[in-house]
């Protein structure tokens, strides 16, 4: 019995330390930040912690890899060993520009001589899916008729504007339902499911019948805000809680399921509300303007007046639990343009700037040729003024602008002539814009040259046979110019 104890326990005390050991595994869960969303410039700090799933205990200066431009940075190790979130520091340089920060890879965690104990050290997944939504394949969920009134996918791409993409403009709708197709007019069209969504049409499903919405273009999955549907089953002549339950698969252009949708077949509805179904994607909800909408005017074509409430899900997320999906943080590190020189003609008639780096005009997004409308004049002191703040000519020659000076009277030396760049009018390349405060644009006005005064020689004669190169004399004269 004994032995057959000891073997029991040694049973119990293999699995126990399997067990621990598969329990205990230490991996990343997320990377995020406790620094507040915004901009940050040269030598600001951005603290970035990455989260275990257990307690990690640090040696050392481990470090992560950041996408920094063209020169990619590091968040060193700062605090948190013994604990399940370690902290890393990244201090803005001079050129980082990021315009949401992240680190570069899975494997951007370096140990960098250091350690993290017995830690995993994938990082999760930073990069966008390159899936992209090309058709949408809708099944019936349940029994009896189920009728689907209308759908919206909302997308907004990088730098565009929110828009539904399910109408016939810019997709197609078939089925294989010919009864609904062939018996109803328009009022059960599956066309609808794109067109008039305000009004009182819908497209009605009989089993097994399938819908197909394909658009004339895909769209990526990182830009879309949300799939919006709703519609009604019937059963045996009876509403059942005005809930449409249906299946959705999304396709991509291969015809290859990203992921698919199910609403719940049991889902009812005692207050007899409408139920919108939504699920939100990648760019989070829209401001709802489109789709809701398309709701209030098809509960005033179809009289309903109980109201509608929204029943959200989460589209399954492709990207990983990455910094920049869990944080907008913009890096802007460039190093703006200023004036590091003023040189000034001898006739006060031009003056010319150099500046830090090559400058231009336009826009910071569109960037042109200068023009003299981009700078500011301004004369304080002496005698003279201007006739104009604005230049009258501009040259440019590399990193140096000329520019023309138009002077009203004579100049007496004591005049101060100040260069500015006009407010968002001058940039660098990287869309640095130069500061309208400059510590180097600034010059005397010339006066102007007086004649020589009480000029004389010390001899006045030349004695015969002097040889050629001898000094006979000293010109002496009274110049006011001189200093």
């Amino acid at each position: 019995i004994d032995s057959n104890l000891k073997i029991r326990k040694g049973y119990f005390l293999s699995f126990f330390l399997l067990w621990t050991c598969f329990t205990f595994s230490q991996s990343i869960v997320s990377v995020g930040s406790s620094s507040p969303n915004g901009t940050y410039t040269i030598g600001q700090t951005v603290d970035i912690n990455i989260t275990f799933n257990i307690a990690v205990t640090v040696s050392g200066s481990p470090r992560l890899l950041l996408e920094t431009g063209e020169t990619d940075s590091y968040a060193i190790y700062l605090s948190g060993s013994g604990t399940s979130t370690l902290t890393f520091r990244y201090t803005v340089e001079e050129n980082d520009m990021s315009s949401k920060l992240d680190y570069i890879s899975t494997s951007s965690l370096e140990l960098n001589g250091g350690s993290l104990g017995s830690a995993t050290l994938s990082l999760p997944d930073p990069t966008p899916s390159s899936k992209r939504i090309k058709k949408i394949v809708i099944t019936k969920n349940g029994g009896g008729h189920q009728t689907l009134k209308a759908i919206n996918m909302i997308v907004t791409p990088d730098g565009g504007t929110a828009t539904d993409v399910a109408i016939t403009s810019l997709a197609n709708a078939t089925t294989t339902d010919s009864h609904h197709q062939n018996n109803f007019g328009e009022t059960r069209k599956v066309i609808n499911l794109l067109r008039n969504k305000g009004d009182n049409n819908s497209y009605t499903f009989n089993a097994p019948a399938t819908a197909e919405i394909t658009f004339n273009q895909s769209y990526s999955i990182n830009d879309i805000n949300e799939f919006t549907f709703y519609g009604w089953a019937r059963y045996g002549g009876g509403y059942y809680g005005r809930i449409a339950n249906f299946s959705f698969s999304f396709l991509d252009d291969n015809n290859q399921e990203i992921y698919s949708f199910t609403s719940p077949n049991d889902y009812q509805n005692g207050s007899n509300e409408l139920v919108i179904h939504r699920l939100i994607g990648e760019k989070g909800i829209s401001d709802g303007n489109i789709w809701q909408s398309d709701i209030n005017s098809h509960f005033s074509s179809a009289g309903y007046s109980n109201g509608w409430y929204v029943n959200d899900y989460n589209l399954p997320s492709l990207l990983g639990e990455s910094l920049k999906k869990n944080h907008s943080i913009l890096i802007d590190g460039n190093i703006v343009p200023t004036i590091t020189q003023t040189d000034l003609s001898a006739n006060n008639s031009t003056v010319s700037v150099t500046f830090s780096e090559l400058v231009y005009g336009g826009t910071a997004q569109s960037t042109s040729t200068l023009q003299t409308s981009d700078f500011l004049l301004s004369l304080n002191g002496g005698t003279a003024t201007l006739s104009s703040s604005t230049p009258s000519s501009i040259s440019i020659s590399g990193t140096t602008i000329g520019l023309g000076i138009s002077l009203s009277g004579s100049a007496d030396g004591d005049e101060i002539l100040t260069i500015s760049p006009v407010a968002d009018s001058v940039f660098d390349s990287q869309a640095g814009t130069a500061s309208t405060t400059q510590s180097s644009n600034t010059v005397n006005l010339n006066p102007p040259n007086s004649t020589p005064t009480d000029m004389s020689l010390s001899s006045t004669s030349i004695a015969e046979n002097v040889t050629i190169g001898t000094t006979i004399g000293t010109l002496s004269t009274t110049d006011s110019d001189s200093g």
